[in-house]
């Protein structure tokens, strides 16, 4: 699931018309400056999260802009760990930033945090002046402790096992 969301700034009190100043008309790729921030949050043991990653716009945008997004793979895999997504962001003037969000998939299976990346691209009428945003999934699930463990069943019957150091294994004895 993906959702765009937007932001406008409030207008300027400046009046309209009028003498000229420094800058100049045209399409608005001279100190517009587009930019995606880093999210990381913990992953969740069943249903889904959304991470929220925000394209912000900065500088004079005289005119529109556009810049395409697309995530891909690093040790978190699409669709098993979240949700894939590709598409193109597009400001009108006034607006300073733009959400995609992303959809992180829970999960009871202990692994190590988890990382992909969200990548901006072709952009039109701004520059992109931080191209790449890494999302990291926080692992929440449970280690074991580390030791000797021994017990009896519900038969009375003996059982031992060793949980190995880094809590990640077990060992029947």
């Amino acid at each position: 699931a993906l959702l765009l969301m937007t932001t406008t700034m409030a207008a300027s009190a400046a009046p309209h018309g009028g003498g000229g100043g420094a800058g100049g008309g045209g399409g608005g790729a001279k100190g517009s400056a587009l930019s995606i921030n880093d999210v990381a949050l913990a992953e969740g043991n069943v249903g889904t999260t959304t991470f929220t990653f925000t394209v912000s716009l900065s500088g004079s945008l005289k005119g529109t802009a556009s810049v395409a997004y697309a995530t891909a793979d690093g040790t978190a895999t699409a669709p098993s760990d979240y949700t894939a997504a590709a598409g193109t962001l597009r400001f009108a003037p006034g607006e300073t930033s733009k959400i995609v969000e992303i959809t992180i998939v829970g999960d009871l299976s202990f692994e190590p945090n988890e990382t992909f990346t969200v990548a901006l691209s072709n952009a039109q009428g701004a520059t992109v002046v931080r191209p790449t945003a890494t999302g990291t999934i926080w692992n929440t699930d449970p280690v074991a402790e580390p030791g000797h463990y021994e017990g009896k069943t519900s038969q009375n019957e003996r059982f031992a096992f060793d949980v190995t150091s880094d809590g990640m294994g077990i060992i029947d004895l």
